[in-house]
């Protein structure tokens, strides 16, 4: 079993909402686990299609129907600085024609802070040694290349970095542009 550790820093406020309402906001924040292990995988993978690696590897490494992940992600660990705002962040759709506020469209929200976080990712059995070295350099690359979570994060909301706790080194870099895709 090998496990890759890695250190989120948060740059501002961050929103991974929990599909429910309540307590006056529209949206909220799980205080338990803020940032579940679903929400880190999925923003991962989306980051590895980014990187324009071929999607035979980002398969292997993050799973597809019938055939699940070989890795297994922890929630993110917050257990130092975390705090939910009491103070609701508030959204307005705006119109398109007529650039006002759509009614009833007023959306109250939590928002959480805290200074970093750490996650764990752990092979749920024993993988090739050539393979692990391959999906270890996409799940650090992938995560290096996530600089924002949760909702509104083209609002302000979320920026983070990630780095792994192995850094990526030039020649991780020269062997992840042979696992690219080759576009026409």
């Amino acid at each position: 079993m090998t496990d890759l550790r890695f250190t989120i820093t948060f740059h501002g406020p961050f929103r991974v909402a929990t599909g429910q309402a309540g307590a006056g906001f529209d949206t909220m924040v799980d205080e338990v686990s803020p940032i579940p292990a679903p929400t880190l995988k999925g923003f991962m993978r989306a980051a590895a299609r980014g990187l324009s690696i071929a999607n035979p590897s980002i398969n292997a490494v993050f799973g597809r129907s019938p055939q699940p992940s070989p890795w297994a992600w922890s929630d993110a660990d917050m257990s130092e600085g975390f705090s939910v705002d009491a103070a609701p962040r508030v959204r307005v759709k705006i119109d398109a024609e007529t650039g006002t506020a759509v009614e009833d469209h007023l959306q109250y929200g939590q928002i959480a802070w805290a200074s970093s976080a750490t996650f764990v990712i752990s092979s749920h059995y024993r993988i090739p040694d050539a393979e692990r070295t391959r999906h270890s350099l996409i799940l650090r690359a992938s995560a290096a290349s996530v600089h924002a979570l949760g909702n509104q994060r083209r609002r302000g909301l979320g920026w983070v970095h990630i780095s792994p706790d192995q850094p990526l080194t030039i020649d991780d870099v020269r062997e992840l542009r042979a696992l690219q895709e080759v576009r026409p």
